[in-house]
């Protein structure tokens, strides 16, 4: 994959390959890992909102998040 630190995962299309990655921020004031989605295909679009780890997947809910946590 990728050698940046600051990928910390991806998301996969429906055949398993990855598409786009989960680029660590910091964390928020409720100590939070922050994520935005990075293309990795020129051709695709990605959603603009930022996404925290639930301690098992990177998910949109913002209170869903493990405070300290990151899936590394």
């Amino acid at each position: 994959m990728n050698n940046d630190a600051d990928i910390h995962g991806y998301q996969y299309d429906a055949e398993g390959h990855p598409v786009a990655a989960f680029v660590f921020h910091g964390f928020d004031e409720r100590d939070c890992a922050q994520y935005s989605l990075r293309p990795l295909r020129g051709d695709m679009a990605v959603v603009g909102a930022m996404f925290v780890w639930d301690g098992e997947e990177f998910v949109l809910d913002q209170d869903a998040c493990k405070p300290g946590v990151t899936p590394r």
